[in-house]
C-alpha cells in the first residue's frame, strides 16, 4: 500500500508498505517513519489520514483521521468500489 508523506519529504512523495490484516494505524505510522529515515521521531506526533474520492462525476472528498488501533486493511475492504481511497501521514503539533 502507498502511504503518502510528501509533507515529511517533498522529494519522496510516498512509501510503499506490505501490510497484513493485523496491521494497525499506529504500526503503519511507525513503519512509514522508519522508511523515511525518521526512526527517532516520536510516532505519537503523527497520524494516518484516510482520504476517499468519489470516482463518478464528483469532486466530493472526505478525510478521516484514523484511530491508532484501526486495522488498516479492514477499512480498505469495506469501502465501496465507486470510491478511490488513499492514506497519508500527517504531522500533528502537540501543544
Amino acid at each position: 500500500m502507498k502511504i503518502y508523506g510528501e509533507t515529511i519529504s517533498p522529494e519522496v512523495p510516498y512509501k510503499t508498505l506490505l501490510l497484513s490484516m493485523n496491521d494497525t494505524a499506529a504500526q503503519v505510522v511507525r513503519e512509514t517513519l522508519d522508511k523515511y529515515g525518521l526512526e527517532k521521531e516520536d510516532a505519537h506526533h503523527y497520524c494516518l489520514i484516510e482520504v476517499t474520492n468519489k470516482l463518478v462525476f464528483s469532486a466530493a472528498q472526505g478525510e478521516l483521521v484514523l484511530e491508532q488501533s484501526t486495522f488498516i486493511l479492514e477499512t480498505v475492504t469495506v469501502t465501496n468500489s465507486s470510491f478511490l481511497m488513499y492514506f497519508y501521514l500527517h504531522f500533528v503539533a502537540l501543544f
